[in-house]
């Protein structure tokens, strides 16, 4: 069987250059499972190129109606791109704006390809209803999966269908515990992730003058003039911070916090799971979509840091946390080892297998 990942540019090159390889959802591990999996990302097809002001006001409208850039399954067409992809037997797709667009070339009759779609955060709870009866009828002939139970089972109650979950595996071959103790000139607490759902706001509201230094890393549009505060431009498609960088800082860290707002997306579950995986104790908003509560277990293998929007409570966990360094250590060791055994790269692996095949059903 013959496969394509499509992404956005940027994964090719991590693994060219050794990076870690969760974000390529299996591709680097479905071999051996007798499946032939190549990678094209749309920077192939000058897909990635700035439209001119016209399509983007044009795209910005049809974007906010229906949910889609009307412009990009014209592009995918003009480009070539379309003959390509009905090279292949199955399209895995882990974006949104490509995945509708497939869906919709899919719909028409134009993509022969089945179309494997990995959703996340595809519908929110304020997601309008115009763009949910418009999700319904695209992605008709696409098989799509969630990352977590919590967002297959609103997804399925939002589209009356059923919508699977599968594991989001880490490549933890990568992502492992330092082999010193960290040497802090200046301890800190680490926060990282760019999704619209981290709440930051949240979290510079919790931070107080006699805290430890808080570093958040970031392309969100945060500001602080709080001394113990130092806010860094992180993108991962312009490699501000390499990954080997990222690892280091997150093995460094007193303890990785990862604030989110009120939502069904597993917001920070990637940067959580590293973190975990470096032997780093968590601390995670109790929000609704929270990714894996078998997993994470609160005081054994991470820590809920109240309701979305508690900074009070937020505060008090991170205090707690600091003050108690045999707890953070039992927890540091459950973290590790809990990653390991439910949520590594070949679990996850394993399961986009089992959904390649269920493609053909729609």
């Amino acid at each position: 069987m013959n496969i394509a990942y499509f992404f956005k540019s940027g994964r090719r090159a991590r693994l060219v250059n050794g990076g870690p390889l969760e974000f390529l959802y299996g591709q680097s591990h479905v071999g051996q499972y007798g499946v032939n999996a190549q990678i094209l990302e749309d920077v192939d097809y000058a897909l990635d190129k700035r439209s001119n002001i016209l399509l983007r006001v044009i795209d910005r409208f049809s974007l906010g109606l229906m949910g889609l850039m009307i412009s990009t399954p014209f592009k995918i067409i003009l480009s070539g791109l379309l003959g390509r992809l009905n090279q292949f037997d199955v399209i895995i797709v882990p974006v949104l704006s490509y995945g509708v667009a497939f869906a919709l070339l899919k719909r028409l009759g134009l993509l022969r390809a089945n179309l494997f779609f990995i959703a996340m955060g595809m519908i929110e709870f304020k997601t309008p209803r115009r763009i949910l009866y418009f999700y319904k009828w695209v992605f008709r002939n696409a098989h799509i999966v969630c990352l977590s139970k919590q967002d297959a089972e609103h997804t399925s109650k939002q589209l009356n269908r059923i919508v699977p979950n599968i594991t989001f595996g880490i490549d933890t071959e990568f992502w492992s515990p330092g082999s010193d103790p960290p040497l802090l000139s200046t301890p800190y607490v680490l926060s990282i992730g760019n999704d619209p759902k981290r709440d930051y706001e949240t979290l510079l509201k919790s931070w107080t003058v006699d805290m430890p230094l808080l570093h958040i890393i970031t392309n969100r549009r945060i500001k602080s003039f709080q001394a113990n505060i130092k806010i860094s431009a992180g993108d991962w498609q312009k490699n501000s911070f390499s990954d080997e960088q990222i690892r280091e800082l997150i093995r460094n860290a007193l303890v990785v916090v990862i604030p989110v707002s009120n939502c069904i997306q597993p917001s920070g579950q990637s940067a959580g799971l590293q973190a975990m995986a470096c032997a780093k104790t968590v601390i995670v908003t109790d929000y609704p979509g929270l990714w894996d509560r078998d997993m994470l277990i609160d005081g054994k293998t991470c820590l809920y840091g109240g309701l979305p929007g508690d900074h009070n409570q937020l505060r008090t966990v991170i205090l707690k946390i600091l003050n108690d360094s045999v707890l953070r250590s039992q927890i540091e060791v459950n973290a590790s080892q809990a990653v390991r055994d439910k949520s590594n790269i070949k679990i996850m692996a394993n399961a986009v297998c089992q959904e390649i095949f269920r493609c053909y059903e729609f």
